[in-house]
């Protein structure tokens, strides 16, 4: 009988026990030296860049979907803000008719002067006395807290009627002469007061040629003399 060949096909036991050792440290000393290679550290720059854009359009795209949805959350609560303003004016508006109409039988008169022991209605009586009429008076008083300037509170007077309250403001042109400094006016509203004097500032200033307040109304009357109706005070920017 012939002899066995040698150098034949090996077993798995044989081919693995032949191989040398390959522990854990010798591992990632050799993946620390293959990092090392340059073109080791191109491909994986390559890769870094490549990932860093894909991470870059995916933030972007992200961030645009939330943009887009925060600028129409913000366009919805902008209409809404209008709205609840327009109701918010509409409603002002309303409260500051109410409270003009209160003020349809008042006047008030500013310039009698305000003494130590001051007696607004013998005032307020001599005043009617001289425009010779004898209008039904409800209350008369002082408005405000006492002035430490030297300078008088303006007179309040209610009538029990509102055309008594018509007669003394039709009248009250006679006192130019012998009461040059006192003035009777319409009872406005702390807001028709203001746009009054904004109005009277625009006059002075020669935008306007005149303006008064008619039953609560601020009239303005242009330089081509058209009379103009203002209920806020935006409305005088025109001039």
């Amino acid at each position: 009988m012939g002899s066995k060949k040698e150098g034949g096909p090996k077993t798995r036991a044989q081919s693995t026990a032949t191989l040398p050792p390959f522990n854990d440290d010798q591992l990632v000393l050799s993946v620390i030296a293959a990092m090392k290679e340059p073109d080791v550290v191109e491909h994986l720059k390559e890769a870094a860049r490549s990932v860093k854009e894909e991470i870059a359009d995916l933030v972007v795209s992200k961030l645009s979907v939330v943009i887009d949805k925060l600028q129409q959350s913000l366009a919805e609560k902008d209409t809404i803000i209008a709205k609840l303003e327009q109701r918010v004016s509409d409603a002002e508006k309303k409260l500051d008719d109410i409270e003009q109409y209160s003020r349809r039988t008042s006047v008030r008169i500013t310039g009698i002067r305000e003494q130590s022991h001051d007696n607004p209605n013998e005032e307020v009586k001599k005043l009617f006395q001289h425009l010779g009429v004898s209008p039904h008076v409800n209350r008369v008083h002082r408005v405000g807290p006492i002035r430490n300037d030297g300078t008088s509170r303006p007179i309040l007077c209610q009538f029990t009627n509102y055309p008594d309250r018509a007669l003394i403001l039709s009248k009250r042109s006679i006192l130019k002469n012998d009461f040059p400094n006192v003035y009777v006016n319409e009872d406005l509203t702390r807001a028709r007061s203001k746009i009054l004097y904004q109005a009277r500032c625009k006059k002075r200033a020669n935008k306007i040629k005149d303006c008064w307040s008619a039953d609560g109304r601020i009239c303005i009357k242009d330089k081509d003399n058209k009379i103009h109706n203002v209920t806020q005070a935006s409305e005088l920017n025109r001039w």
